[in-house]
């Protein structure tokens, strides 16, 4: 087992840099994403959302800052950069919207995408009656959150139970263990 220290710091440091001010990254115009990340996104943000269209769209100096937010986000993972982003806050303030733009950019540009929200953890673990069942979910999860995967965004993370915490668990180590990716988190709470 080796650590290596100046590696880690040199992470850490990297994730520490959360100037928005010279963010220049360019988004694709109309930018496409394969069926099995569109179905699940919530339908009111499948078809128009883009950048294009939440920038057309800001009506406040909050939704501004999360388009830039946005921008970094896709500029890091396309460039290679570990970046984490966690976005709290009420409801309808635009979390799922940028998420989705980040979502269609990262895959315009090649890259893999695994969307992750509570209502499709929700639906894994109700359906599990056995702890055979509940271990099936975890392994899913795990496939989900593989080698070729870039970015993970977790949309409406207001998972406070067991399944939540170790969704999460398996979210972190995922990112921890694989340099350049990206991990975007969403929640009300």
């Amino acid at each position: 087992l080796g650590f290596d220290l100046a590696k880690f710091q040199h992470w850490v440091l990297a994730m520490s840099d959360d100037s928005l001010e010279d963010v220049t990254y360019v988004p694709e115009e109309n930018p496409s994403l394969s069926e099995a990340v569109l179905e699940k996104i919530p339908f009111e943000n499948r078809l128009t959302m883009d950048f294009t269209y939440f920038e057309t769209n800001m009506t406040s100096p909050q939704q501004e800052e999360l388009l830039t937010i946005a921008k970094k986000f896709c500029s890091n993972v396309v460039s290679g950069q570990s970046i984490q982003v966690v976005l709290t806050g009420n409801a309808g303030i635009g979390k799922t919207a940028s998420s989705v733009c980040c979502a269609k950019e990262l895959e315009s540009k090649g890259k893999k995408v695994v969307w992750i929200s509570e209502v499709m953890v929700k639906g894994w673990t109700e359906t599990a009656r056995t702890k055979a069942e509940l271990e099936q979910c975890l392994t899913d999860i795990r496939e989900l959150l593989n080698e070729s995967t870039d970015a993970v965004v977790l949309d409406d993370n207001n998972l406070a139970c067991y399944a939540g915490k170790v969704l999460l668990e398996e979210i972190y180590s995922w990112f921890v263990s694989k340099p350049g990716r990206g991990l975007y988190i969403t929640s009300n709470k």
